[in-house]
């Protein structure tokens, strides 16, 4: 072959490349392809992709659960239960509604080259008054929680904080992020890999656990219980500690302070 011909064939082959290397940035930055894009995250948090209620006599209790954008939980202005969720495709949402259990599924579409993505945000109003459970399972965004002191609450998150007002029962428990709890009234048993931990006012009337990987817990105040705390690496500080107290709050951190009552 010559060198003239293998010239040729070089051109050719690094056009095609270019040529290749140009199509997929225009689709990726465009996002008209599912098999990749770029561009971080985009928020259409003005776009409505599903709006729908429910009485809430008939719901006996609901599961969220979303793998991308924040989820707000607030109380509602009627006895309804109303969820609405922003995003860009209506096909992102997955809702079921059978013999009283509602479930939203909240889907991010997924990539084989993901150079970036966009998030569906999701807001459920719920009677102030609702006393049955929830659950939020959540995998990236910010969740936070009105004032539900009849509900029992289950919230678990890998990456963002999460935020309570008020609750009777909670069970938290997240892996990147901070928690912060405004009440609780009855229990908790919150856990967190790494992050900080700070509850304003812990009013319990049961054994209840608090537990950090990696970060600071501080609960301002109590009632009348036991704290019993350990931390591998950090201070203990605990005023008010009632060791004949028939309830006991266990608080364990790995590397982190602790203070209670303080």
């Amino acid at each position: 072959m010559s060198n003239r011909s293998l010239l040729i064939i070089t051109i050719v082959l690094l056009s095609i490349i270019a040529i290749s290397l140009i199509v997929f940035l225009v689709l990726a930055i465009t996002g008209n392809d599912s098999f990749f894009s770029i561009g971080g995250f985009q928020n259409n948090e003005n776009n409505i992709i599903f709006e729908e209620s429910y009485e809430e006599v008939l719901v006996n209790g609901f599961e969220l659960k979303s793998e991308a954008g924040d989820i707000s939980i607030q109380t509602s202005e009627d006895e309804k239960i109303k969820i609405v969720v922003y995003g860009k495709n209506q096909e992102d949402v997955n809702v079921s509604f059978n013999e009283g259990n509602l479930k939203i599924d909240v889907k991010q579409p997924h990539r084989f080259i993901n150079f970036g993505m966009y998030i569906n945000n999701v807001t459920v109003y719920i009677p102030q008054n609702y006393s049955k459970e929830f659950n939020i399972i959540a995998n990236y965004g910010d969740i936070d929680i009105g004032s539900f002191e009849n509900s029992i609450m289950n919230v678990e998150n890998d990456c963002g904080d999460i935020k309570i007002v008020s609750a009777k029962n909670t069970t938290v428990k997240n892996h990147y992020g901070d928690i912060k709890i405004e009440n609780v009234l009855n229990k908790c048993d919150i856990e967190n890999n790494c992050g900080n931990i700070k509850i304003q006012n812990l009013d319990i009337k049961e054994d209840s656990t608090i537990e950090s990987d990696l970060g600071d817990i501080k609960v301002e105040k109590t009632s009348d219980i036991y704290i019993d705390a350990k931390v591998d690496l950090g201070d203990i500080k605990i005023n008010e500690n009632n060791r004949h107290s028939n309830i006991t709050l266990k608080v364990k951190n790995n590397c982190g302070d602790i203070k209670v009552n303080h």
